[in-house]
């Protein structure tokens, strides 16, 4: 089979061949040369400002085990945020709320309005994450991003933190996790 890395396919035919990409193992988790070949076909496809090796790496964190990242990636877990009243659902962890925003007011609409069982779908899931970096890599009130743009600071570190805190929240912790996955991604181990 080809792997979505190898090939950009476009209408009814890509959905075909993501589905057939996608397919997960008895333990309903998909490898991370799957999950990082569904980001690339879906930032080809949708001019994502993302990289795939920095999605999967997010999925690692997110859904995964950054000490043991041959298991693979969890499609669809949902973890309760009782601090915000909302749910992150699928193997991006996107919340809820996040994605049907970015349907509605930002314009990330290839699958329309999402719910919490849309977001467990591999190509879905991956699709709103997706929206949510490219959203935060264009956010222009933040000093960080300013920064980026005019050659003073790296980006990266600011996207994937406020990935999971929020716009230009800290979370050093989960910096350190994306770091470790991003690395064996890159760097062997992937």
């Amino acid at each position: 089979m080809l792997g979505l890395a190898a090939v950009i396919y476009t209408g009814s035919h890509a959905t075909a061949q993501i589905a057939a990409d996608t397919a997960t193992n008895a333990a309903g988790r998909l490898s991370v040369l799957q999950v990082e070949g569904l980001a690339k076909q879906l930032i080809n496809q949708y001019g994502f400002n993302v990289t795939p090796q920095m999605a999967a790496a997010i999925a690692v964190v997110e859904s995964g085990d950054v000490n043991n990242i041959a298991a693979g990636v969890m499609t669809c877990d949902t973890r309760q945020e009782p601090q915000i009243g909302d749910a992150s659902t699928g193997m991006m962890q996107t919340l809820l709320s996040t994605a049907q925003w970015l349907a509605t007011s930002k314009g990330y609409t290839a699958y329309g309005v999402p719910t919490a069982q849309m977001l467990c779908t591999p190509q879905i899931s991956m699709y709103f994450g997706l929206a949510y970096l490219d959203y935060l890599t264009t956010y222009g009130s933040a000093p960080q991003v300013n920064a980026f743009l005019s050659g003073q600071s790296e980006l990266d570190g600011w996207v994937v933190q406020s990935y999971n805190a929020g716009p230009g929240n800290s979370s050093p912790a989960y910096l350190a996790k994306y770091n470790q996955a991003y690395d064996a991604i890159v760097y062997g181990g992937g």
